[in-house]
């Protein structure tokens, strides 16, 4: 999983991660941020990272994450994923 955000001049705050069902979470979050210029302006870019494995076949399911940026709250979008052989990683 990876959650993303760019801006050109505010970085995000405040994230609440996920709650992950039907899956272990192995590393994360693991952040990263970075500065680029693309025509003439300068972006920040922040990622969450998540690495996950299945626990069980059937429905795994990703909450909503949530985060601060420009003094709005945003959410993610809940993911329903189907594991058909939790035992492959």
């Amino acid at each position: 999983m990876n959650y993303r955000f760019v801006d050109e001049k505010i970085i995000p705050k405040n994230f609440s991660p996920p709650k992950i069902e039907n899956f272990d979470i192995i590393s994360g979050p693991t952040e990263e941020k970075k500065k680029y210029k693309f025509d003439n302006k300068t972006f920040i870019e922040k990622k969450y990272i998540y690495m996950v494995t299945p626990i069980n076949n059937g429905v795994g399911l990703i909450h909503p994450a949530e985060i601060e940026f420009d003094s709005k709250i945003y959410n993610s979008y809940e993911k329903r994923i189907e594991i058909k052989d939790s035992s492959i990683i």
